[in-house]
């Protein structure tokens, strides 16, 4: 991408982003098509983003829609951190549901991995949610309070079962509720 006249490397994920200067020419396309996330704002962070993004095994237009940054650590979105975990091929089982009335309802995640003898079963409880002063708090745990329990119980099985492909990253919506 160095030069107009020069071929652009494609490959089958994409284009391929191979220098610092292909990187810093598509950052500069993607805020001039309006199609960066809000918060990235500048080539630094669209960059940043895609870097982060790579290390995870996300292309980089993936990277841009399910990396983000809250109170300045990266994060990814919960459907995100799942196609990581997927793209490892190491994902045997995967089930998520709820269960329970009440401050028992709680989402539960299980999460099976290639290679390991026990699947890891997570849960997030009202309850929980109570306890961590999350339930009732303005924004999406009062719009989507299923969709929350449900994203918190993903992040712990799927950090728990896949904490070399995730490296370490937390969930958007988790990261959300961090003061």
């Amino acid at each position: 991408m160095t030069d107009d006249n020069k071929p652009v490397p494609v490959g089958d994920r994409g284009l391929e982003l191979n220098t610092l200067d292909d990187m810093r020419q598509f950052a500069e396309l993607v805020l001039q098509s309006k199609l960066a996330p809000r918060d990235f704002t500048d080539v630094a962070s669209v960059i940043i983003a895609i870097q982060y993004g790579a290390e995870l095994g996300l292309t980089p237009m993936a990277a841009l829609q399910g990396v983000a940054v809250i109170n300045g650590k990266p994060s990814v979105y919960g459907d995100s951190a799942l196609a990581v975990c997927y793209g490892t091929g190491l994902v045997e089982g995967f089930d998520e549901f709820f269960e329970g009335t009440g401050d028992k309802f709680k989402a539960v995640c299980v999460v099976t991995r290639k290679g390991l003898e026990n699947p890891k079963r997570s849960e997030f409880s009202v309850e929980d949610a109570k306890r961590a002063k999350l339930w009732g708090k303005s924004g999406p745990w009062t719009q989507y309070p299923k969709r929350m329990l449900q994203m918190r119980a993903r992040s712990f099985a799927l950090r728990d079962s896949f904490s070399d492909a995730l490296k370490g990253v937390i969930l958007v919506e988790e990261a959300q509720d961090y003061p």
